[in-house]
């Protein structure tokens, strides 16, 4: 908006407890305690169809701009939160235009695309369906009625970093545990007022190898967890229920179907 418009348009992206508050144009604007920073910020028509999905925001910002520091390498993992205002000049009301999650960051040779999509978005997605398996179709450490709940408390371990290259991450309480145990698991750590999260694939020693890699510096301290072969087995050895009433391992939130037959009835053979 120029310096003589009615309306100042107002941007604020949240992840976690931060924010990023932008002013689309040359003036500034504060806001409850916050203030919003001039920018170069360009933004697409807002479209208004039957269709929710469809009603997504597109923002073109120049390279430089801060908010972008974290998608340079790796993208974060935390969703981040995505709000368009606009605030009236003459009396300071503020009406909301559009609000969303941001869907994803492409750079272009000086400038780069904010794409934003509509909470209805993320409701159309397809999601894995529980099935009847042998296998636990739990998520790990979900934290409710009929889930896993595992106790993270019991199995997590502080590992202070000693060297990151690439994807490859080391830390002396890896190798406290056998081979593997880290593998599927994740681990966390802060970052200002952010929260860095990567999934582990593999545990060798004191290494464990990330699925994308984490922009960290030796001496980080993270918080692990490990990962479940989604076996009996594994559910009752490994880890431990959130509720003290349970007995042997968390195997009372085992989620698969110990049962099954191996034989199919309904095969081609004549003799079950």
């Amino acid at each position: 908006m120029g310096l003589f418009s009615r309306n100042i348009e107002l941007l604020d992206f949240q992840r976690g407890a931060r924010h990023w508050y932008y002013a689309i144009g040359n003036r500034n604007a504060v806001i409850g305690g916050a203030t919003y920073l001039p920018s170069t910020i360009g933004r697409g028509g807002i479209s208004e169809s039957m269709d929710l999905t469809r009603n997504t925001l597109d923002l073109t910002a120049s390279q430089d701009l801060d908010f972008l520091d974290q998608f340079r390498g790796t993208a974060p993992m935390q969703p981040i939160d995505v709000a368009l205002r606009r605030q009236k000049v003459s009396d300071g009301s503020i009406a909301t235009l559009w609000k969303g999650t941001l869907g994803g960051v492409t750079w272009a040779k000086s400038s780069a695309k904010i794409h934003c999509l509509p909470p209805m978005a993320s409701m159309q997605a397809l999601a894995l369906k529980r099935c009847w398996q042998v296998g636990c179709p739990h998520v790990l450490y979900g934290a409710e009625q009929g889930g896993c709940n595992a106790s993270r408390a019991a199995v997590q371990a502080l590992a202070t970093i000693t060297a990151v290259s690439g994807n490859v991450v080391h830390a002396a309480a890896f190798a406290a545990q056998a081979d593997g145990w880290w593998a599927g698991g994740y681990f966390s750590w802060q970052t200002g007022e952010t929260t860095e999260v990567r999934f582990i694939t593999d545990h060798a020693g004191d290494a464990v190898t990330l699925m994308t890699p984490a922009l960290m510096d030796a001496g980080v301290v993270v918080i692990a967890l490990p990962g479940c072969d989604h076996t009996m087995g594994t559910c009752a050895s490994k880890f431990t229920s959130s509720n003290p009433a349970d007995t042997n391992g968390n195997s009372a939130n085992y989620g698969g179907q110990l049962g099954i037959p191996q034989k199919n009835p309904f095969g081609a053979d004549s003799i079950y």
